[in-house]
C-alpha cells in the first residue's frame, strides 16, 4: 500500500476480486508516472479488469456498459504521450489553471459548505483510525483523497478475507459492514460529484472517462452490497 501503513500480520491471504477493483481505483486516481501510462494503453489491462468484473455475480449487464467505454478510453490514451497524460491530470485533479477541474476530495462533496469540510476530513480520518488504518507520514496529500479511500477500501476488503483465512468469522460480517459504510458515507458522494463536474469539462478527456468508469463499477458493488445485506442480514455477523 501506498499511502496508508498497517503492520500486516504473516499470514497468506488471497485478495478478493472486489479488492482487486479497489486498487484499481486508487491507481486510477494516483499521481501517474510513465508505467501507469504505458499500464493504460495495454489491451490486456482491459481483459485484466474486465474479467475481475466478469468474475462477479450479477455483471453481466455492467461489462456490456462499460465494456465500449474501457475501449475509447485506451484508443485515446493511444494518442496521449506520458507527459500529456500527466498534464491532463494535473489539470483535472492537482493544479490546474485558473483552478483544479475536479478536485478529488470526498469533502468538498459531502459537505454543505466551505466552513463544514474540515469536519469531513476529520469523519473520514476518524473512520481510518476506527478500522486500524493510518496514513503515512510520506504521503503528502489530504486524507480524503479518492486514491486513498479507494485504498481504505482495498484495505477492508484485505482484512475481510484475513478474518476468513484465520477463522474469525464474526469479523468478515464486520469489514463487510465497514465497506458499506464507508461507500455510503463518502465514495459515492464523491464519485458522483466528480461526474457531475467532470461532464461540464471540454474537451472531455481521459481522465473524465475514467471517473464515469469507476462510477458504474462502484454504484454495482454498492448496490449489490446492499442488496445481499437485505436477503441475508446475518451475513454481517459473519
Amino acid at each position: 500500500m501506498n499511502a496508508v501503513v498497517k503492520q500486516m500480520p504473516e499470514v497468506d491471504v488471497v485478495i478478493s476480486q472486489k479488492g482487486m477493483l479497489y486498487r484499481f481505483f486508487s491507481i486510477c486516481f494516483a499521481y501517474p508516472d510513465e508505467s501507469t501510462h504505458a499500464w493504460w494503453k495495454d489491451i490486456r489491462t482491459i481483459h485484466e479488469i474486465l474479467g475481475i468484473v466478469s468474475s462477479l455475480d450479477g455483471t453481466e449487464e455492467l461489462v456490456r456498459r462499460i465494456t465500449p467505454k474501457f475501449e475509447d478510453l485506451v484508443t485515446n490514451f493511444s494518442l496521449l504521450t506520458s507527459e500529456e497524460f500527466e498534464s491532463t491530470y494535473i489539470a483535472m485533479f492537482a493544479c490546474g489553471v485558473p483552478q483544479v477541474l475536479c478536485p478529488p476530495y470526498s469533502s468538498l462533496y459531502s459537505s454543505a459548505d466551505d466552513d463544514k469540510r474540515l469536519a469531513e476530513m476529520h469523519k473520514v480520518t476518524a473512520f481510518y483510525e476506527e478500522y486500524g488504518m493510518v496514513i503515512s507520514s510520506e504521503f503528502k496529500d489530504l486524507p480524503d483523497h479518492a486514491s486513498v479511500e479507494f485504498e481504505f477500501l482495498q484495505y477492508l476488503e484485505y482484512e475481510k478475507e484475513l478474518a476468513r483465512a484465520t477463522g474469525h468469522d464474526e469479523r468478515v460480517g464486520f469489514f463487510q459492514n465497514a465497506v458499506l459504510t464507508f461507500l455510503d458515507r463518502h465514495v459515492l458522494k464523491m464519485i458522483d460529484g466528480m461526474v457531475a463536474v467532470s461532464a461540464t469539462i471540454e474537451p472531455n478527456n481521459v481522465c473524465c472517462q475514467i471517473i464515469d468508469i469507476v462510477k458504474d463499477i462502484v454504484h454495482f458493488d454498492h448496490e449489490s452490497r446492499g442488496a445481499a445485506i437485505r436477503n441475508n442480514p446475518s451475513s454481517l455477523k459473519g
